[in-house]
């Protein structure tokens, strides 16, 4: 395996390669639940033996949207169906574990589109090895590989972000919140962070789909869910649309160094949004 192999094979558990736009249905009143929910959690959640389980995030396909008046949303960035199908395919040929992906997920997961931290995690690995290689511990094969190579690209600073038994959960990645987390590492209290007081925290399986049925129900069915679609929507097309130098893009070969480009040149017809 060469280093290019294997982060190729796992960037998309951390950076966008693809998206997709949800809109509300026909005239309004209910649009797809992955604008607010990673449509991968489903999938390892039943790899994890929580097909039972009581949430309505796990069940429902669509987030009810009250009807006040207001024009109904259209064209919210949402992860691609191709991330996730990837990602549901390393699981499947154990290329990660089920655990790993949802770890990786879990950060950032308020912005299941694409998340600034959680690619960054991704480039600056990447940036580490083009001067010192990862270890591959002599695996031949990719497959082999990829699972310490994932485990060193999850590391905050010089902290790794494994936790036992436990998995970070990161609703913020605020510069500040990030540097309170970088503490509560270096000091041992992350055991006693609060994810709704410090923006993150550690869970389990159960508590982490707590949290997210807490998120869910926030939008679903709630008065003002439109106007707070509307909102995520605007912020995730300002992102998208904002330009970048190529340097901080993946395929940069056959382009000019240091020119500036959309960042997402294949997106549809979008709403004007003022993103000043």
């Amino acid at each position: 395996p060469t280093v290019d192999n294997v982060m190729g094979m796992l960037r998309p558990l951390f950076c966008t390669e693809q998206l997709n736009y949800a809109s509300e249905q026909g005239s309004g009143g209910s649009i797809f639940a992955t604008v607010a929910i990673d449509p991968g959690f489903r999938d390892i959640y039943r790899r994890l033996a929580a097909t039972d389980s009581p949430w309505d995030w796990f069940h429902n396909d669509n987030i009810r949207v009250p009807d006040d008046g207001s024009p109904a949303v259209h064209q919210v960035p949402i992860r691609g169906w191709a991330d996730v199908t990837f990602q549901n395919s390393l699981v499947s040929g154990r290329v990660v574990s089920a655990e790993q992906a949802l770890r990786a997920r879990a950060l950032d997961w308020t912005n299941p589109a694409y998340s600034s931290f959680r690619c960054n995690l991704w480039n600056e690995a990447y940036e580490r090895y083009q001067s010192s290689p990862p270890d591959f511990g002599g695996a031949t094969r990719v497959l082999n590989a990829a699972g310490p190579v994932f485990e060193d690209i999850m590391r905050l600073g010089e902290h790794q972000l494994g936790f036992g038994d436990e998995f970070l959960s990161l609703v913020d990645a605020s510069p500040e919140a990030l540097s309170r987390l970088e503490t509560a590492i270096s000091e041992g209290t992350i055991e006693s962070a609060s994810c709704e007081t410090d923006g993150f925290c550690l869970v389990d399986l159960q508590s982490f789909g707590d949290l997210l049925q807490t998120h869910f129900a926030t939008i679903d069915n709630v008065e003002g869910a439109r106007a707070e679609l509307t909102s995520m929507r605007d912020r995730r097309i300002c992102h998208l649309s904002a330009e970048v130098a190529t340097e901080q893009l993946r395929f940069m070969e056959a382009i000019e160094s240091g020119e500036v480009i959309t960042r997402f040149m294949n997106a549809p017809a979008l709403p004007a949004i003022d993103c000043e």
